[in-house]
Order: C-alpha cells, then sequence, then structure tokens
C-alpha cells in the first residue's frame, strides 16, 4: 500500500512537473511571437540604491545603470564636447540609445544637424520606472558629479501620473511621487528573485508571466477609484509635480546649467485617442481610467505651458498612433518623430548657450 502510495506521487510530481515544462515552452514561444509583433520593451533587472530606491542592471548598461551604446562614451567628457545629459524614465532611457537604420543615435543625431555641428554628446542617464524626484535625487549624486554635463533635458510625465494613480490605488500614504508602493514593490520582487526560492523563478517565468496577464486581462484592475478627484484635487496635484520639476530645474541652474523639461506624449491624452485600451502584462487600464487620467495630465500641460523652459509633447505623435508599442513606449521610428520635435525646440536655446558658443568658435 506504501509503495503504492509512494509510486502515485512520484507519477503525480514527474507528470505535474511535465505539464508545466510542457506550458513553459509553450507560453514562451506565444510571448516571443507576442512581443517581437508588438515591439514590447521590458524593464532590465534592478538592484537596491541608496536615496533612489533602485537602479537597473544589464549587460549594455554602465555602472549607474544609464544606457551606453557602441561606441562607449567615457565617463570623462573630452574636450570640445558639448555634453547634454537626458534624464527621464523609460522612454527617455530607450529614446537617448534608439538607432536609426545606419546605427546613428537618432537624437544625438538630430540635435547635431539642427544645430549643423558635431560637438553635441548625448548621455542618457534615464532609468526605466524613474519619476522626477529620483532623477533630481540622480542628478545630485551621480549626474553632476560624475558626467560634467553643459545641458541637462527631462522627459517625463506618465511615471509621475501613474505613481499617484498607484499610490492611491493602494492606499497609500503618499499620494504622489515618488512611486511608494511601486518603487518598493519592485525592489521587494527583485530581493525574493535572489533568494533560494526566487532563483527557481526563471524555470517558471512564462507560466508566472502567463498567471499574472491572464489575471488581469479577465478582470482588470479598477483605477477609477483612485484618480476621482475634484478640480481642486487635481490642480493640487498637478501644482505638487510642477514643484518638483521647478525644484530640480532651479538646482541645475544654480550650478551653471541651463535645464530644459519636455512632458511625454501619451497615447490616450486627446479625445480621438482614448478609445484605446491598455493591456499589458504589469497593467490593465479602461477607457474610462484612460480619460481620468487624461483629464489629470492636461493639469500637468497647463503647468508646463506656464513656464519658458518646459515645453508639451502631447500632441506630437497624434497623427502616427501606429509607432506606440503602448500606451507610451514606441518604435525607433517614434523615437526619430520624438528626437526631431525635441531638437527643433532646442535649436534656439542651445545656440544662445555660452558653454555651446565657446565649443564651437
Amino acid at each position: 500500500m506504501v509503495k503504492k502510495n509512494k509510486k502515485i506521487i512520484t507519477f503525480s510530481l514527474v507528470f505535474l512537473i511535465i505539464v508545466i515544462f510542457f506550458f513553459e515552452i509553450f507560453f514562451g514561444i506565444v510571448f516571443w511571437f507576442r512581443d517581437v509583433s508588438e515591439k514590447l520593451i521590458h524593464i532590465p533587472s534592478i538592484k537596491d540604491a541608496p536615496y533612489i530606491y533602485y537602479k537597473s542592471e544589464a549587460d549594455n548598461l554602465n555602472e549607474d545603470g544609464f544606457n551606453f551604446t557602441e561606441p562607449i562614451k567615457p565617463i570623462i567628457k573630452s574636450d570640445g564636447v558639448f555634453r547634454i545629459a537626458l534624464i527621464g524614465g523609460s522612454v527617455a532611457a530607450n529614446l537617448g540609445v534608439s538607432l536609426d537604420e545606419q546605427g546613428i543615435l537618432i537624437l544625438e543625431n538630430e540635435l547635431n544637424k539642427a544645430l549643423q555641428t558635431n560637438v553635441i554628446e548625448l548621455v542618457d542617464a534615464a532609468l526605466a520606472g524613474y519619476v522626477v524626484e529620483q532623477e533630481f535625487i540622480q542628478t545630485q549624486l551621480v549626474i553632476l558629479k560624475k558626467y560634467n554635463p553643459d545641458l541637462i533635458i527631462g522627459l517625463d510625465g506618465v511615471n509621475d501620473l501613474r505613481s499617484f494613480m498607484m499610490n492611491r490605488h493602494e492606499k497609500t500614504i503618499t499620494s504622489f511621487p515618488p512611486q511608494n508602493y511601486r518603487q518598493f514593490n519592485i525592489i521587494e520582487q527583485g530581493k525574493r528573485n535572489k533568494s533560494f526560492i526566487g532563483r527557481f523563478r526563471p524555470l517558471v517565468r512564462n507560466n508566472l508571466r502567463a498567471l499574472n496577464f491572464f489575471k488581469r486581462w479577465r478582470g482588470g484592475e479598477n483605477y477609477n477609484e483612485a484618480i476621482n478627484l475634484d478640480e481642486n484635487q487635481a490642480s493640487l496635484i498637478a501644482n505638487e509635480y510642477y514643484s518638483l520639476v521647478d525644484d530640480l530645474r532651479d538646482f541645475v541652474k544654480a550650478k551653471g546649467i541651463d535645464y530644459y523639461g519636455f512632458l511625454q506624449p501619451i497615447r490616450f491624452y486627446n479625445n480621438k485617442n482614448s478609445e484605446f485600451i491598455n493591456k499589458r502584462d504589469d497593467l490593465y487600464l479602461s477607457m474610462e481610467t484612460n480619460r481620468s487620467l487624461a483629464n489629470l495630465y492636461n493639469k500637468f500641460e497647463k503647468k508646463y505651458l506656464e513656464d519658458d523652459d518646459l515645453f508639451s509633447l502631447t500632441n506630437v505623435l497624434d497623427d502616427n498612433l501606429e509607432v506606440y508599442t503602448d500606451d507610451m513606449h514606441m518604435t525607433p521610428e517614434g523615437h526619430k518623430l520624438l528626437s526631431k520635435e525635441i531638437a527643433q525646440i532646442l535649436k534656439d536655446k542651445i545656440q544662445k548657450n555660452n558653454k555651446f558658443i565657446n565649443k564651437i568658435n
């Protein structure tokens, strides 16, 4: 009887392992085709970092978690180079290293073309998931001390918008940046992955991804309540966001460096695009939630439009929605359109920059 039970248990375990292995391969193939066809972007691995919650780590990232493409730029700035540091979240992180058909950095190339020079060097100091507060600290601790930029530009908005939504949804004490709930959840997930049990997660990664995907697809998470704001609340949130951007800009300028900020485009911002439903693996947003977020984002935009150092890019891709791979990320073609717009806006600003004038003379 005991032997029979052992055989049943052994057979069941072997059968379970085979089933899990089969579905791991099956979902791996499904997600591979989905990722390739939709050009989905995945956040790299992360590790704890003092003051800034976390930083990314991957083969194509340097010690500070920054994206560097070949040829790798030296940390120490070369003579005759006008160095621009780009800060922001994952959109900025991908924009700064996006290559055209000839393998040339798109944003760096567009800036040099607009100014008819070759002295501009772009350092992509953006990290996936970052909000303005983290960028502020990163600027103080790393960017200014190690990279010696002549100009800093920020591409932000969506992560800060989402941080508010997620913090309220999880009923955390803070309702706005930093993304307390999300950032600490990312850190804890990273720690779990490095635990004894967590080391086995890669073996069932696709099964876990499928489970999470179906769970969110079936029910989604209702964020509508979390962003149900009256006019005064929405204005308060927008003022708080602008205050963070303003503090960052003032700090950078106090160091003798110009700062310009850009409010990034988002697919569902305008009414004609709001029918989009985001069904990414990590988030499910309804059309109603998108419209509510768009209303709050409009408050952000109004603050940008009142400031000479801040610019809105919210409508840049309205006629080219096919370049979006989800609600905010985009293809290299989207990066090119965005880069051209940024370069044209910065052209006059940089031409009047004394550091730039000295580099070209």
